[in-house]
Order: C-alpha cells, then structure tokens, then sequence
C-alpha cells in the first residue's frame, strides 16, 4: 500500500482577517461582525422571495413555512457557535 504525503511550509501560507469555517464566518479577533452582515444581507435577499411569493397568492400558511425554511433557518443554522461571540461583544 502506497501513501502519498503533501508537505506545507508556513512561507506559502497566506494571512487572511477572516475564514468561512461550516458556514460560519469568524475573524482573526473572533468577532462575527462580518457573519452577521452575511445573515442579514443574505435573510433580506430571501424577504424579496417571500414578498413575490405573497404577490402571487401563496396561503399565510405556506409563506409561514417558507419563511422558516429560507430565513429562520438561516439564523438558527451554528448558533451555539456564534452567539456567545455576540453576547460577550455587545457587552
């Protein structure tokens, strides 16, 4: 059986401010900021499909549904992995 190995050297590393890690966007100071403006940049895109979606008659029923799957969803998705970064920076 034959393996192959990749070396990494920390000279071809790049520096970067911040990483989308499982959907999570974390800073090198480990604020969430820019997490937080992708949530609610991305949840008023979603608003506009909820808006169209009423215009061409959807039940209140089905856009309760909708909005759960599209934008509550959204918030919800890894926030045991964020929220304490909010709590402890809005303190």
């Amino acid at each position: 059986m034959s393996h192959s190995y990749t070396h990494f050297s920390i000279s071809h590393m790049e520096q970067v401010t911040s990483i989308k890690l499982l959907g999570v966007y974390i800073q090198e100071n480990f604020s969430c900021d820019i997490h937080f403006i992708h949530i609610i940049t991305v949840s008023s895109r979603r608003l506009h499909i909820l808006k169209a979606l009423k215009r061409q008659g959807l039940s209140l029923e089905l856009l309760h549904c909708v909005f759960h799957a599209i934008i509550v969803n959204k918030i919800m998705y890894a926030i045991p992995a964020w929220y304490d970064f909010q709590v402890i920076y809005c303190k």
